[in-house]
């Protein structure tokens, strides 16, 4: 994190690592075999790419674009997805784009802050309220409606979880959802 509180040199230093473990998979397997090389940039390259990406996931779409590079540069390796779109390779290959997943990860991260899993107090980024009357909400509305806390300043508007656009996602989940594993 620089002193405008941007990411831009943390991504650079991660889409540089990846870049080089994917081209050491390409390098050093002597099997080309897609599958074989697909498990291996899922074990070895996405873990660099979603390393506690909760606190620096960026919201520029360049920044967004440089990290999914990575992926679509390993994936155009591929003979049967050389001249296909992005979207289309991801669906060919059957993984979710680096973007879904961090906001998966964002919104996990969310659900272990407003259950207690992790040691984080959660007044510091939002609140809720909480309620099960149903002649309140509806019985498919999600009953943890988050609410953002104001902030003056943009350093925590900075920090991925508590930003409005993952407040958003997080309201508009159905009940059975967020209730799932509760």
């Amino acid at each position: 994190m620089d002193s405008q509180l941007k990411f831009d040199v943390h991504v650079n230093n991660i889409v540089l690592r990846a870049n080089n473990i994917a081209n050491l998979i390409h390098k050093c397997f002597v099997s080309k075999d897609p599958p074989t090389l697909m498990k291996a940039f899922l074990v070895y390259v996405r873990p660099v790419l979603e390393y506690a990406s909760c606190v620096w996931s960026p919201q520029s779409v360049g920044l967004i674009k440089k990290l999914e590079s990575v992926q679509r540069r390993f994936t155009k390796r591929y003979p049967r997805c050389r001249n296909v779109a992005c979207n289309d390779q991801l669906a060919k290959l059957d993984i979710d784009s680096l973007e879904l997943r961090r906001l998966r990860l964002d919104l996990l991260y969310v659900y272990k802050i407003m259950f207690g899993l992790v040691a984080t107090d959660m007044s510091d980024y939002f609140s809720f309220q909480s309620t099960n009357d149903y002649s309140v909400i509806t019985r498919r509305e999600n009953p943890y409606k988050l609410f953002v806390n104001y902030c003056r300043i943009n350093v925590r508007k900075k920090f991925s979880v508590s930003s409005e656009h993952i407040v958003k996602v997080w309201n508009s989940l159905p009940r059975s959802i967020v209730n799932y594993y509760y």
